[in-house]
């Protein structure tokens, strides 16, 4: 739900370092490098003064600032580009500018940074709820309080009802239709209509019951700290099918049918493992689809931008604990490979904190020549990554 994104130079932004200065000077130098890098990705002023604290001061909120997980992708690649480690779980553990600043170290530095949220809380079994729980209420905590996050594996919990008997297959169908209908690149790039998506929703769907469907949901307080509406609200989705079952969008629908040109041109393998591995290939799992509820969606409309900014921090946790949930529920299936084509750079930055392989990249206008057609020239330089994990380690 983010559109690529690359970070601009950063010549403006200049901390000479000597050599010769003490450990606690080039420390202090390298946080107001870092510093100066998020004022910029954030498109703050420096100070209200030459002699006031720089921006953004560390009592400061990463996303009341104006951050979201595309400006944290931003932040994260410019971070890198001037030796810093950094990974994102920062930038959903904690929103704290400071804390955000204590976790970084450079490559010249001789300080451990400060890690937060590697103990989120308590996990539950998954005993739970009729087993239907793969990982309950685990909780993370920082200055806006408590987030429940369940995640659901629907094929397990379903039993023998099919996937349109199943009460919730409508509410999946609208979250994903609605996510993607709104910021999804390729969704406006090709010019898809709410038809085409309920249309490509559906297929992937009716192809899941041998698959993995993971569903993420928080209670509706969680959500909006002041709702008085009890239950739980679906907020993600990650579809998964099987890559030999994996089917194809009908050529009867024109545009879905240059959606699937699209996929089949971005994920042609380059590896010859996957190439000449057939066994590999038939244990091998494809994601297909992805969404996380946006703060921009008519959930969040009535409510003030600070209930915003922090759905943005949690969006992106959420994100990231469904591709990690993915990883152990496949291992536990017996698959051995994962596959997913990467649209979007906060999805290639989660898959790469994973462990998945890059193997190939597409630029919009590579493809668009190929096929012959007409592009919006704003999509021309839009990425897409094909990435691969193997489970066998």
């Amino acid at each position: 739900m983010n559109q690529s994104f690359q970070p601009g130079p950063l010549n403006e932004i200049s901390y000479p370092i000597s050599q010769n200065e003490n450990g606690i000077n080039r420390e202090r130098k390298h946080r107001e490098l870092a510093r100066a890098t998020l004022r910029k990705v954030l498109g703050l002023q420096r100070g209200s003064s030459s002699g006031g604290t720089p921006r953004p001061r560390d009592d400061e909120d990463f996303y009341l600032l104006g951050g979201n997980s595309l400006v944290a992708v931003l932040a994260l690649e410019s971070l890198r580009q001037l030796g810093f480690t950094v990974r994102l779980e920062t930038f959903y553990h904690t929103s704290n500018i400071g804390q955000i600043l204590d976790s970084l170290v450079h490559s010249e530095s001789t300080v451990a940074p400060t890690k937060y949220g590697n103990e989120p809380g308590r996990i539950h079994d998954g005993s739970t709820k009729n087993g239907e729980l793969i990982e309950a209420e685990e909780q993370f905590a920082d200055r806006f309080g408590n987030e429940t996050i369940d995640l659901v594996d629907w094929n397990s919990g379903r039993r023998n009802l099919t996937c349109e008997q199943d009460p919730k297959y409508e509410e999946i169908q609208k979250l994903l239709i609605d996510i993607f209908e709104e910021k999804d690149v390729l969704t406006h790039a090709f010019g898809l209509t709410r038809t085409d998506l309920t249309n490509a929703v559906s297929t992937y769907l009716k192809h899941n019951n041998c698959g993995i469907v993971l569903l993420a949901f928080c209670p509706r307080s969680d959500i909006h700290p002041f709702s008085i509406t009890e239950g739980n609200k679906l907020v993600g989705v990650l579809l998964a099918i099987p890559s030999a079952q994996m089917p194809d969008l009908p050529k009867k629908w024109p545009r879905l049918n240059l959606l699937q040109r699209y996929f089949d041109f971005c994920c042609a393998p380059v590896d010859a493992t996957l190439m000449n591995d057939a066994p590999l290939r038939k244990a091998a799992l494809t994601v297909i689809m992805v969404g996380v509820l946006l703060s921009t969606s008519d959930e969040f409309s009535h409510y003030d931008f600070s209930v915003r900014a922090r759905w943005n921090r949690v969006m992106l946790e959420i994100l990231a604990r469904l591709e990690r949930q993915l990883v152990r529920v496949a291992k536990a299936k017996g698959y051995k490979m994962i596959e997913t084509l990467n649209t979007y750079d906060i999805t290639r930055e989660v898959c790469m904190d994973l462990g998945y392989k890059l193997m190939n990249t597409t630029r919009m206008q590579a493809f668009a020549l190929k096929e012959n057609i007409e592009v919006d020239p704003k999509y021309h330089d839009h990425h897409s990554y094909y990435m691969v994990k193997y489970l066998t380690d």
